[in-house]
């Protein structure tokens, strides 16, 4: 499976009461601002990286100038991290019966959305589950592809 390593940056603040009440995305510097308990936390930036690759600090760099450009009294950061996921080329989810047959379903690579498309994808599983047919969708997710 050709899968390459999204590697996402956060920057986090403690703080007793974050700045804002929901998540926010200032669309024009590209990345989220989210109140978490305790700490605000600015995340955002992607890049192909592998999983051996150093982070890349002017990435970090990105995010801390656009979260102080909204709030230009916060302090130092209280910490950073780059976290991985795995990613597919075409951007599509991979969904289906593997080479190895109906014994082994593969669900996986869905970017960004994970969350959002688990019910949908708990439904496409279970129908292959039941033996029910596959769909031009179905194909068009499917481990085969590559």
């Amino acid at each position: 499976m050709p899968l390459d390593t999204e590697r996402g940056y956060h920057l986090e603040w403690d703080m007793a009461r974050a700045p804002l009440t929901r998540p926010t995305c200032p669309t024009a510097r590209g990345f989220y601002i989210c109140p978490m308990q305790g700490r605000l936390r600015v995340a955002g930036t992607v890049e192909l990286g592998g999983l051996t690759a150093p982070p890349s600090p002017h990435r970090l760099r990105r995010l801390e100038e656009g979260a102080r450009a909204i709030f230009p009294d916060l302090g130092a950061p209280s910490r950073s991290w780059m976290g991985f996921r795995p990613s597919i080329p075409d951007s599509l989810p991979v969904i289906g019966p593997g080479r190895a047959g109906p014994a082994v379903l593969h669900a996986y690579g869905h970017g960004h959305i994970g969350l959002t498309l688990a019910p949908a994808t708990a439904r496409r599983i279970s129908a292959i589950l039941a033996g029910g047919g596959l769909d031009g969708l179905s194909t068009a997710l499917s481990p085969h592809r590559f």
